[in-house]
C-alpha cells in the first residue's frame, strides 16, 4: 500500500500537452470530473478530442483522471481512483497574475465497505510511473518558498517542480502561489524559481520586524504567533507587494465590503452541502469572510444587520458571529430561532449554551 505524487507549477497548455502525450504513448483513457452540486453526484466524461475540452460552463472541471480502461459508468456518488487504478491530476488554475500550484497523484489502497477492510491495487502506481515520466520531461526544480509562518528565510523545496511556461510566467511578473484557506483565494507561501540573494534574505528578515497594515499595530513576528492558516491570505498579498516592483504587486483579491458580504451569505448556504469535502471548503470560506468583515466597524455592523434575516440559517450564523460585539442583539436573534420548530433551532440552542459557558470561539 503506497501513494505517489508530484506537485508542480505549469501553464494550462503545457499540462494538456503532457496529458495527451501520456495518453497516446501508453494507450490511456482521459477522463474529466465534474461535480453536479444539485444532484450531489460526480459526472465523468471520457475525452477523445483535446480541442473539445473547455473548462467552463455551469459545471467546470478541475481534475483529470488517466485510466487503462474506459469506465462503464458516467456518474458516481463517490470516486475511488485507487480501486479503479486511476491517476488523478489537478488542472492548473490561472487567476489574474497568479499561477496556482497543481498536483498529480495515485494511491494504491482503497476502503472496501462491503468487506470492511483496506484493499491494495497497485495498478494506479504503475500508471503513475508512466505518466510522471512524461511530465518530468517538462519540469525542473528547485522551487524556493517564502513562508515566514514557519521559517525566517526562504527555503528550498524538495518536492515542487516548475515548467518553462511557469518560469516565463514569473519573468513577466506573475506570482506562483498555493491555494490557501479556501478554494477561492491564494495563501502564503510565495514561490520563486531562482535562489534568493542575500539582499532578499535581509529584506525578508527586516520584513518580520516591521508593522504592516494587517497586523493591528504589532510587528509581523509578534502578530504571526498563533495565527491560523486563514490569516495567511492577507499576509501573502502584502508579502508579494513588499518583495516585488510596485507595478507587479497588484492583488487579484480586489473585492470590496459588499462583495465580501455576498460571499459570506453564499458560504452560509453552501457550508451545509451534503458532500463533506465541498461543505468543508465552504466552511473555511465562511470563516475567511467573517474574519475579513469583523476587522472593520462597517463589516461588523453588516453582520449584525443579518441577524434579522428571514433565513434562519443566515440568522443563526450572523448572530453567533455577532455575540462578540453585539451580544444583546445576537442573543435575541438566537432565542427567536431556538423557539421555532426548525432544524436551525438546535444550532441556536447550542450556540447560546457554549457562549454562556465561555467556550464559543471563532478565532
Amino acid at each position: 500500500m503506497a501513494t505517489r505524487g508530484v506537485s508542480f507549477f505549469m501553464r494550462s497548455a503545457e499540462f494538456w500537452s503532457a496529458i495527451w502525450e501520456a495518453a497516446a504513448k501508453y494507450n490511456l483513457v482521459v477522463i474529466v470530473e465534474r461535480y453536479l452540486r444539485e444532484r450531489k453526484r460526480y459526472r465523468l466524461d471520457v475525452a477523445s478530442d483535446p480541442s473539445a475540452l473547455v473548462a467552463g460552463g455551469e459545471t467546470p472541471f478541475h481534475r483529470v483522471d488517466l485510466a487503462t480502461e474506459r469506465p462503464d459508468f458516467d456518474e458516481a456518488d463517490d470516486l475511488h481512483p485507487g480501486k479503479w487504478g486511476w491517476v488523478t491530476a489537478d488542472v492548473p488554475r490561472e487567476v489574474g497574475n497568479i499561477l496556482f500550484l497543481a498536483q498529480m497523484g495515485a494511491k494504491s489502497d482503497w476502503w472496501d465497505s462491503e468487506r470492511q477492510q483496506v484493499v491494495d491495487n497497485p495498478a494506479s502506481l504503475e500508471v503513475f510511473g508512466k505518466v510522471s515520466r512524461v511530465f518530468r520531461k517538462r519540469l525542473k526544480r528547485p522551487v524556493w518558498a517564502f513562508d515566514i509562518f514557519y521559517s525566517k528565510e526562504p527555503g528550498r523545496t524538495r518536492d515542487i517542480w516548475y515548467s518553462e511556461g511557469a518560469a516565463e510566467w514569473v519573468r513577466r511578473d506573475g506570482q506562483l502561489r498555493q491555494v490557501g484557506a479556501s478554494i477561492f483565494r491564494p495563501a502564503a507561501p510565495l514561490f520563486q524559481i531562482t535562489k534568493p540573494s542575500d539582499v532578499i534574505r535581509e529584506r525578508l528578515f527586516s520584513y518580520r520586524l516591521t508593522v504592516r497594515p494587517y497586523t493591528g499595530g504589532k510587528r509581523v513576528d509578534e502578530w504571526i504567533k498563533g495565527k491560523s492558516f486563514a490569516d495567511r491570505v492577507e499576509l501573502g498579498d502584502d508579502l508579494w507587494r513588499a518583495f516585488s516592483r510596485e507595478d507587479a504587486g497588484r492583488s487579484v483579491d480586489a473585492t470590496g465590503p459588499l462583495e465580501v458580504v455576498k460571499r459570506y451569505l453564499e458560504a452560509m448556504e453552501r457550508a451545509s452541502d451534503a458532500n463533506p469535502d465541498i461543505a468543508a471548503c465552504w466552511a473555511r470560506e465562511l470563516h475567511d469572510c467573517y474574519v475579513r468583515l469583523r476587522a472593520s466597524l462597517g463589516g461588523r455592523m453588516a453582520i449584525v444587520a443579518l441577524t434579522s434575516s428571514p433565513n434562519p440559517r443566515v440568522q443563526v450564523w450572523a448572530a453567533a458571529h455577532s455575540l462578540a460585539w453585539a451580544p444583546e442583539v445576537a442573543r435575541q436573534a438566537l432565542e427567536q430561532v431556538r423557539l421555532k420548530d426548525l432544524p436551525e433551532a438546535v444550532d441556536a440552542k447550542w450556540t447560546l449554551k457554549e457562549f454562556d459557558r465561555g467556550s464559543l470561539s471563532f478565532a
